[in-house]
């Protein structure tokens, strides 16, 4: 019970704080505001949210549970703030975004078993199953032709750099543990 509550309250921090690096209320103006709207609207760190999440489940199906779990928790909190931050009402937030929670119910359970699987394997190939997670996201926005300004190729290009930051760290390790023959 303990893990869950953790997972939910984890939860709710994240999408706080997403939501207030993102500044829905902010005027729009100046490079400032372009990377906090940038930053706000990366979708792995929400994936790597259900991911580890999920990693504090004993099997996938728990990681699931929870991955969808803190998916859900984090949106609402994240648009509990924004609809205060814009002084829209929750209700009419909540509508106007429901295709993120619907996204959500994929990803959440998905990146959750997944989270799950890599906490119980440790393995290299699960390393680089996370490290994917990280690393996709920044192709699908240069495919959707987001990469339009410094500040998102900037951005785009720090998390590309860490997903594949995270590919390689297993490898290294695997690497120097090796004995040589």
């Amino acid at each position: 019970m303990r893990r869950v509550a953790g997972v939910i309250v984890a939860a709710a921090l994240f999408g706080l704080v997403t939501a207030w690096v993102k500044d829905p209320g902010g005027s729009g103006l100046g490079s400032a505001y372009e990377l906090r709207s940038s930053l706000g609207n990366l979708s792995a760190p929400w994936v790597l949210l259900a991911f580890f999440a999920g990693a504090r489940a004993r099997r996938p199906v728990g990681g699931a549970v929870l991955g969808s779990a803190a998916t859900a928790v984090a949106l609402f909190a994240f648009y509990v703030f924004g609809a205060a931050a814009v002084d829209i009402g929750l209700a009419r937030e909540l509508a106007a975004n429901r295709l993120y929670f619907e996204g959500g119910v994929l990803s959440g359970p998905l990146a959750g078993a997944l989270g799950a699987w890599w906490a119980r394997a440790r393995s290299v190939r699960a390393s680089l199953v996370a490290g994917i997670l990280l690393a996709g996201e920044p192709f699908a926005a240069a495919a959707y032709g987001l990469l339009r300004d410094a500040v998102s190729r900037g951005v785009y290009g720090l998390e590309l750099a860490l997903g594949l930051a995270a590919c390689g760290i297993p490898l290294i390790r695997r690497a120097l543990t090796r004995t040589p023959g």
